[in-house]
This record gives C-alpha cells, sequence and structure tokens, in this order.
C-alpha cells in the first residue's frame, strides 16, 4: 500500500510539472513575449554547415529550435496556429540584423508575418529585443554579442500557409 501512495504521488508529482511546463508555453503564445522562461534545449541534427536548408519540424518552442546555419533556411508557417522558432550562435560582436523574407502564395498574393528577436540569457531564460509585422522582408537590428545565442520567433495572423526564407546574421 505504501508504494503503491509513493508511486501515486510521484505520477501526481510529474504531471504537475508538466503541466506547469505547457502554461509557459501558452502565455507566451497568447501574446506575452517580453520575456521566456528557462527551458531545455532539445539537441536535434544540425541542418547545414553552409548553405540554404529547409526547416525540421518540430520548432515550435524555443526547446526544439532549428539552428540557423550560414546561408539560409527555408520554411512554411502553417496558418495563425503555427510558431517556428530558430536560433543562431553570434560568432562577433557587431551591429547586426536578424531578416526574414515572407514570400508570396501561388497567385502572387503578399503574404505577412511577425518576426520577434529574442536573446538568451546567462540563467536560460529569453528576454525579446524587438519584433517586426509586415510583408517581404521585415527585419530587427540588434547588437549581438560574440558567443551569445539569439533566438527567431516567427509567426502569421494569417490563415493560409505563409512561406519564408530566414537570413544567417551577418558577423
Amino acid at each position: 500500500m505504501k508504494k503503491m501512495i509513493s508511486g501515486f504521488l510521484g505520477l501526481t508529482m510529474i504531471v504537475g510539472f508538466s503541466s506547469a511546463a505547457f502554461a509557459n508555453e501558452s502565455t507566451i503564445a497568447s501574446g506575452d513575449d517580453s520575456t521566456y522562461p528557462k527551458f531545455v534545449k532539445i539537441q536535434k541534427p544540425s541542418l547545414a554547415v553552409i548553405g540554404d536548408a529547409d526547416e525540421v519540424e518540430p520548432n515550435n518552442t524555443p526547446g526544439y529550435a532549428d539552428e540557423v546555419p550560414e546561408g539560409n533556411i527555408n520554411g512554411v508557417v502553417s496558418g495563425s496556429g503555427d510558431i517556428d522558432w530558430f536560433f543562431f550562435n553570434a560568432t562577433d560582436s557587431v551591429s547586426t540584423s536578424a531578416y526574414v523574407f515572407f514570400q508570396e502564395d501561388s497567385a502572387g498574393n503578399n503574404l505577412s508575418g511577425t518576426i520577434t528577436l529574442y536573446k538568451e540569457n546567462t540563467d536560460g531564460t529569453l528576454t525579446r529585443i524587438g519584433s517586426s509585422t509586415g510583408e517581404e522582408w521585415e527585419y530587427v537590428d540588434f547588437n549581438a554579442v560574440e558567443g551569445k545565442n539569439y533566438y527567431v520567433k516567427i509567426t502569421t495572423s494569417s490563415s493560409k500557409n505563409v512561406p519564408y526564407m530566414v537570413e544567417y546574421p551577418a558577423f
């Protein structure tokens, strides 16, 4: 009986921790994007060393962010419910920009999206640097610090699939 109660309490604690993690994810997805709680980085295969690559799902949270290779990365935000995350490591301390190009649909209509840039803090949390919403080239200027990780969140308010390209920042 004692083992059964211990097992049940352990399961309750695991479920409680899982629920708290999901609450943090939904908080930022619903609009509070000034900071992002500490997360666990999931090791994913590298997309490419140099050149163009395609996003790899899942990349809907910072923990599953795809690394931006030295080149470009192509992806699709699948309507207003999708969020795509990417990260890159600054190889130099320099003033630069994070760029995303939102492409046209097959009928030639401009599609819009939002790019939000975050820096990773030493405690593992993310702090919002800035964001930009519009069509075609959208960017956020920032002062990169060598060795720091930066995260790009891409969203859209469109009900359509919005193709995009993330450009590796110039360092």
